[in-house]
């Protein structure tokens, strides 16, 4: 695998950036950190997974202006001269990207220290080479000229040729979506306050990109879900492969019956059936007052949330990261599982959102439902504990009953002999390796006292049997209880809002 830079990889899942990011101040230039808490706000978390496979990394690149000038031109129809921006400024992009590993982290891990650096080295002349070798695996037949689209396209497709020398990938993949930042204001300005901002975004699987604008928090979502079942995948993988999508039971649709994701870096070994890293590419160009922040979020939070929630989740955060924290919080509260990460991106119209929390009511409703499953499910557990306990006290019960009985049925044996005996006959018992004579009349009195021991005895341990046997029958009806409460509680629950799964204008 081809490493291009040299940064320490360690278990965070985010890197400092590459580069400080610098901008304009009246007299001269200063240079934030990106990793500010107030600048881009991360939340990550592993959940009840053994493993981290989520990742993410934030960066300033810098690219040719005249190459952004030709994307702006492409993109927008918007005429841009990078010369009234400075050469400092002119070709200074922020890049953010949010990558979901599935079968390991090695993909998701790879791409969060190489992707950035990767994107930002690529160049036209490399395309032919590169787009001989995607479509040897059924990948794309273009080959444009080198704008940011283009780009985008090219430093995806590199970074999973880089993964195909790693016998890992072959099994293991991510899915990964990139959002760059590129201001057009004169003088440049920093994105979270531009004016005017060029959002792109390059995207494949199921991370989502959202923005979310100040009137009334309006979601318009960024990315498509690159699912089987997904109208535009469907279509172009039944054109490729015909009728290989299968349900799981779970109700989940897997292409090839194995791949939930139709669009990711690695998983070589599914290229040739039409899974390929090709991202869809979108630009935008953003009034920056009238949009609060971007929110990336990968699918260990989309599958438990809407995208009216996350955005509203972010609303009133002091900063970024505790917006970040905010969204992953509830995702978490409402049961979620997964490896899970938020990132928000504030923009010029941060903190004034107009209009009410549209989803405020939802959230909790589904707040209040979750924590009534939260205590049925632990009642569940408990009721279940006791039962499995009851079951040990049975067992026992009935053991000890099988060994009085046994001995009743010695002893009755022995009574029954003794009847047979003549005065004369002797009788002995054993104490230790003795033997020692006894008297008949004792030794009859002995096993009476035995036996009425005995019945005793099984007449306890029948009680204890009926005593158990009743806790256990009340342990059953409370179990059936709470699980048809758990059921019902299901039915009721407010379904999470349909999800966008396509890009929507704004």
């Amino acid at each position: 695998m081809r490493q291009l830079h040299n940064f320490q990889v360690a278990y965070s899942t985010g890197i400092e950036p590459v580069k400080p990011f610098p901008f304009h101040v009246a007299g001269g230039i200063i240079r934030l950190p990106l990793n500010s808490p107030k600048v881009i706000g991360v939340a990550n978390s592993r959940g009840n997974r053994s493993h981290q496979e989520d990742f993410y990394a934030y960066a300033t690149l810098s690219l040719d202006p005249e190459e952004l000038r030709l994307s702006v031109k492409k993109a927008l129809g918007i005429d841009w001269d990078p010369s009234k921006v400075g050469d400092a400024f002119s070709g200074q992009v922020t890049f953010i990207g949010v990558y979901d590993g599935h079968g390991g982290s090695a993909v998701s891990q790879y791409l969060r220290q190489e992707l950035h650096g990767i994107f930002e080295s690529v160049n036209k002349a490399a395309i032919p080479e590169l787009f001989a070798w995607a479509q040897e695996l059924g990948g794309t037949e273009n080959t444009p000229a080198l704008d940011l689209e283009a780009r985008a396209t090219e430093a995806f497709f590199e970074a999973h040729r880089n993964l195909s020398s790693d016998t890992v990938s072959q099994s293991c993949g991510a899915t990964a979506s990139v959002v760059l930042l590129h201001c057009l204001d004169v003088p440049a300005t920093p994105f979270f306050s531009s004016e005017r901002l060029v959002v792109t975004v390059a995207h494949c699987g199921d991370t989502r990109v959202l923005l979310c604008s100040v009137n009334a928090g309006r979601v318009v979502p960024m990315t498509e879900t690159h699912h089987a079942d997904a109208h535009v995948e469907s279509i172009r993988l039944r054109r490729m492969m015909g009728a290989s999508l299968i349900t799981d039971s779970f109700g989940e649709s897997r292409w090839m019956g194995a791949l939930a994701n139709t669009r990711c870096l690695g998983d070589l070994r599914f290229k040739k059936y039409g899974v390929t890293p090709e991202p869809q590419v979108q630009t935008k160009l953003l009034d920056g007052k009238d949009w609060a922040y971007i929110v990336l979020v990968s699918d260990g939070v989309s599958s438990i949330l809407s995208d009216a929630e996350v955005v509203d989740l972010a609303r009133g955060a002091r900063d970024p990261k505790a917006a970040a924290e905010s969204i992953l919080a509830f995702a978490q509260e409402l049961g979620g599982e997964d490896n899970a990460t938020a990132i928000v991106v504030p923009l010029a119209g941060w903190g004034k959102i107009v209009g009410p929390d549209t989803t405020k009511d939802l959230r909790e409703y589904r707040r209040q439902q979750a924590a009534m499953t939260e205590s049925l499910q632990a009642k569940l557990q408990l009721a279940s504990a006791e039962f499995q306990k009851t079951q040990g006290e049975l067992s026992t019960a009935v053991e000890a009953r099988q060994r009085l009985d046994a001995q009743l049925s010695e002893n009755e044996l022995v009574k029954k002999e003794f009847a047979l005996l003549k005065p004369e006959n002797r009788v002995f018992k054993l104490l230790g390796p003795v033997l020692v004579k006894q008297d008949q009349v004792e030794a009859k009195s002995n096993i009476e006292t035995r036996l009425e021991f005995i019945r005793s005895e099984i007449k306890r341990v029948e009680a204890q049997l009926q005593d158990i046997q009743g806790r256990q029958d009340k342990k059953k009806v409370e179990i059936i209880e709470i699980q048809t409460a758990l059921q019902q509680l299901q039915t009721q629950q407010a379904p999470k809002p349909v999800q966008h799964l396509g890009m929507v204008a704004a």
